[in-house]
């Protein structure tokens, strides 16, 4: 079964580093936080030139999601445009991810206009 945790605010870090430490360490970081600020873990962008570290959950630090950076930006618009959100992990296959409630059709940000 899936754990599901609410996310009420959000953190931004993105630091600049010597490449040979940028590639080792995620240079951008978004932390995740619940209700009464409980941390739920983070989610880390990881240079193109190193491997991705696999994406985890521990009880102590909550779930660690990796991606790359490009992909920084669209996760970047979901925490600020949609709402409610959540951060989920399945231990089972051990994969994770934000997702949000559901929004009735027809609506649009002006970030994706309308076709048509």
């Amino acid at each position: 079964m899936p754990m599901v945790w609410t996310i009420v605010t959000y953190a931004v870090t993105y630091s600049a580093a010597a490449s040979r430490a940028r590639v080792k360490y995620a240079p951008a970081v978004i932390r995740l936080y619940g209700p009464k600020k409980k941390n739920l873990g983070i989610l880390a962008f990881y240079d193109e030139r190193s491997p991705l570290p696999r994406s985890s959950y521990s009880a102590t630090h909550g779930v660690h999601l990796t991606f790359r950076p490009w992909q920084f930006s669209q996760i970047y618009e979901i925490l600020r445009s949609e709402r409610p959100l959540y951060l989920g992990w399945d231990k089972r296959f051990k994969v994770g991810g934000i997702f949000s409630g559901k929004e009735p059709i027809g609506e649009f940000s002006e970030i994706m206009p309308r076709r048509g």
